[in-house]
């Protein structure tokens, strides 16, 4: 029975020895975390850098009406422009000012490829006032946009090692489309009233602009030591622009969805 009764105070000495062992343990790692991991309530840094790259979703449309001349008169075009979405880069900086609030300013660029096909009428070279209806089309033609965004940011910490970032503000948008300055007439037929012609090539130029609009966004950022971090960020950001070309001006839309990832480094 003594065998008995000591055999099981071993035991249960041998239990309590164990959970206070793993809790002393799990305490320590929980420390060893808590300094590695702080536990973020507010942002205490003093501010952050951040680089990505990602791609403008969608694409957009525009018409394009312009007037040259050709044989002492003017050439009437209307041109429609489809834009296909282009990649991204994205870089800003910030500083905390008070708590979780900062101020930021970025830089983003995106360039796209924009394919025309339009229509119009051309001068006759020896009958005046006698156009001729032409078409045409040419692919590869150039879109950019350059964007500064000035934003008020709130970092939310939401997790040990996941932090959220909203932001929003005005943007300064400066464009440079490839838009018609010439058109090279294909050979004249028909004589003597030459009723009809084609467009045999098309000379483009690039014209850029200035205009304002606005953004906002989120990104989250996991950290992967207590500074450095991998982000994916959402952003939007819209304004519009007016664009001369010849004797008009066109209104551009610009901007659009964004999406990506990069480097985050709070400081």
């Amino acid at each position: 029975l003594h065998n008995i009764f000591g055999s099981q105070m071993n035991r249960h000495r041998n239990i309590v020895v164990a959970k206070f062992t793993v809790l002393i343990v799990g305490l320590t790692l929980g420390t060893a975390e808590a300094q590695i991991w702080p536990n973020f309530q507010e942002w205490t840094g003093r501010g952050f850098v951040s680089i990505g790259g990602g791609g403008q979703l969608g694409g957009r449309q525009f018409k394009d009406q312009s007037s040259l001349r050709k044989f002492d008169e003017v050439a009437l075009l209307e041109t429609q422009h489809t834009l296909t979405g282009g990649g991204l880069l994205d870089v800003s900086g910030g500083l905390r000012i008070w708590r979780n609030l900062g101020a930021s300013i970025g830089f983003s660029t995106v360039r796209m490829t924009d394919d025309i096909a339009g229509t119009g009428t051309v001068p006759n070279p020896l009958l005046h006032h006698r156009p001729r209806s032409v078409s045409y089309t040419e692919t590869g033609l150039k879109h950019h946009e350059l964007a500064v965004h000035l934003s008020a940011v709130y970092v939310v910490p939401v997790y040990e090692r996941f932090i959220v970032s909203l932001l929003g503000g005005p943007t300064l948008f400066r464009i440079h489309q490839d838009v018609i300055s010439d058109i090279e007439l294909g050979p004249e037929t028909q004589a003597p009233l030459f009723p009809t012609v084609t467009v045999n090539a098309l000379t483009t130029s690039s014209v850029g602009r200035t205009g304002f609009g606005g953004h906002i966004g989120f990104d989250g950022t996991f950290l992967l030591n207590e500074e450095l971090g991998a982000s994916g960020f959402f952003h939007y950001a819209g304004g519009t622009v007016d664009l001369p070309s010849g004797n008009s001006v066109i209104s551009i839309k610009v901007g659009g969805a964004q999406l990506g990832g990069g480097l985050k480094l709070f400081f």
